[in-house]
């Protein structure tokens, strides 16, 4: 018989029994597919998603169950949040969220979880790793992104202070949590250069899944038809670490050359005045695709030649592997998580520096006269196995908790 781990977890809104709107967002569609492998094995999945308060008050509601897998809300004034994005000078973290804790901890002495797994690391997952530690809960995290790196993007919008508290919740995770889950090996070694050392024996490397639904889509795909030009794509949110200029700077290079290329990019320009000109440079001369569905992704990674993904730093981004499955290589830079996956898979010339779009364009004409080698759809399809990858989450799972 096997032993039931009860897990309370970060969890979307998203993903609430009845939702019509699918999941969106790396962390939230892991969440989806993980509690489906959990509840599957007859493990027990609780889900925490915040919300913000009306009023002054902290407080927690049950949001709905369905089956094995129960959510509940912790509602708190958005103001305590705010206070934190705009502070003048650092706090105690501690403090601040004291009300948030106490709340935290009182909903563990009732749940009693054997593991609290952090999915993800914002405000909230923090307020959980540290009412969880207080409580005695051994804690599990996954390092889906680098707070201090996304924060070192944003020093036009983020005062000092705000970075500097933010950086210590960032270390709150070696100081506490029993587990790190890192995706791949360069993501563990930024975390260890630029927010802390992770200590021997408390990491651990565990790739990210696909998934088995955009699997399923690639495969019903019809084989394009015969075109003239080239379609090169682009899959990445409107944000400075994706490096948005320097994939309008390949295609205005490409286009001055007069090649027949075609530059796609599937994200949402904010409508403001920031960075204007190189808005408008976008979308002179990249099709702009709104962010779709996962069947619609799928089309569009089946229409691609190949994609791009110049971004200042990226742990382990999923539109490579999913790209990969339809049969489209990436160009990645060296600050992307698959660097060591290229180099294993015999692909070190699709990495590259995007500091110079004239070279840029030159590698591509070179890399567009030869396929994606096949080694590497072959590798993904058994490295990041959703059964094999969710196998070791419980695994580890279990060893934390009897420790």
């Amino acid at each position: 018989m096997v032993c039931c781990v009860r897990i309370v977890s970060n969890e979307s809104i998203f993903n609430l029994p009845g939702q019509k709107k699918k999941a969106y967002g790396g962390t939230a569609i892991f969440a989806k597919n993980f509690s489906d492998h959990v509840t599957m094995h007859g493990h027990e999945w609780i889900g925490i998603i915040d919300r913000v308060s009306k009023g002054s008050r902290t407080y927690m509601k049950e949001a709905g169950t369905d089956g094995l897998r129960s959510f509940h809300y912790l509602f708190f004034p958005y103001s305590r949040h705010r206070s934190i994005m705009n502070a003048e000078k650092s706090v105690d973290a501690k403090k601040h969220f004291a009300k948030e804790i106490a709340r935290l901890k009182t909903f563990f002495d009732s749940v009693r979880p054997d593991i609290v797994f952090l999915n993800g690391y914002l405000s909230t997952a923090w307020m959980m790793l540290i009412a969880a530690y207080e409580s005695g809960v051994p804690v599990a995290v996954q390092h889906a992104g680098i707070l201090q790196v996304e924060m070192e993007t944003q020093k036009r919008i983020r005062p000092k202070a705000t970075r500097r508290i933010y950086l210590e919740m960032e270390r709150d995770i070696a100081r506490y949590a029993s587990m790190q889950i890192f995706l791949n090996d360069y993501s563990r070694e930024v975390y260890g250069r630029k927010v802390a050392p992770v200590a021997k024996g408390k990491s651990v490397i565990i790739p990210l899944p696909y998934q088995k639904e955009m699997l399923q889509f690639f495969r019903r795909q019809a084989k394009q038809k015969e075109k003239k030009g080239l379609d090169i794509g682009n899959v990445a949110r409107w944000n400075r670490i994706k490096n948005y200029e320097a994939f309008v700077d390949v295609a205005i290079a490409a286009h001055k050359q007069r090649l027949d290329w075609r530059f796609h990019a599937v994200t949402h320009i904010p409508q403001t005045n920031f960075k204007k000109r190189v808005k408008e440079e976008y979308r002179r001369h990249v099709e702009v695709h709104a962010p779709m569905g996962r069947k619609d992704l799928a089309r569009f990674y089946a229409a691609m030649d190949m994609m791009i993904l110049p971004s200042r730093f990226d742990v382990s981004p999923t539109v490579v592997m999913e790209a990969a499955l339809a049969g489209k290589p990436t160009l990645i830079s060296p600050s992307v998580g698959w660097v060591s996956e290229y180099k294993a898979c015999k692909m070190k010339d699709w990495v590259m520096s995007f500091d110079d779009p004239k070279k840029v364009v030159t590698r591509l004409k070179k890399l567009l006269k030869r396929p994606m080698p096949k080694m590497f759809r072959s590798y993904i399809l058994k490295r990041h196995s959703p059964e094999k990858v969710f196998a070791k989450y419980m695994t580890l799972f279990k060893q934390i908790t009897t420790l």
